[in-house]
């Protein structure tokens, strides 16, 4: 699990502003107190799962990360340990063709919008101090949003 509070590396925002600049779509999830890796990146019709270290720093990962790493890899996820942007978009180059195509551009933004509503209320807990009662209405308020996002998912996309 991470810290509490875990600090970002400091390429990160430069990788996340160069993702966007070509068009990518990122999700920050380095502050969740979960395993999940830092960025989850949209490109393409593909989803890649990247973990930022800094340069000659890439063998050196948490258990945490470790474990993640192997359980995404054994389900078929796509996952890369990046640098730079230039290594996040080589694992995006290295896949197949889409295994799916967008049919509803609107069902798909606002599949963003309650994937970020629900990446929001997460982040928010790891942040504050809460009543187990409140923390329940927040789990159910982000789950509440993530079945909102496969809704949407599901109406917006169609596999090949």
């Amino acid at each position: 699990m991470r810290p509490k509070f875990a600090k970002p590396d400091s390429n990160q925002q430069r990788i996340i502003d160069d993702l966007r600049q070509v068009g990518a779509i990122v999700w920050v999830t380095a502050s969740l107190p979960t395993p999940i890796l830092d960025l989850i990146v949209h490109w393409r019709g593909h989803t890649v799962i990247a973990e930022v270290k800094q340069s000659g720093l890439e063998d050196e990962l948490t258990p945490g990360e470790r474990l993640s790493i192997l359980e995404l890899r054994e389900v078929g996820v796509d996952v890369v340990i990046a640098t730079c942007a230039e290594d996040v978009i080589e694992a995006f180059l290295a896949l197949d063709e889409p295994r799916w195509r967008v049919v509803d551009q609107e069902a798909m933004r606002r599949l963003n919008t309650a994937m970020g509503d629900a990446l929001t209320v997460l982040g928010g807990l790891a942040a504050s101090a809460m009543s187990p009662m409140r923390f329940r209405e927040r789990i159910g308020k982000a789950l509440n949003s993530l079945e909102a996002a496969h809704d949407l998912l599901c109406q917006a996309t169609q596999f090949k």
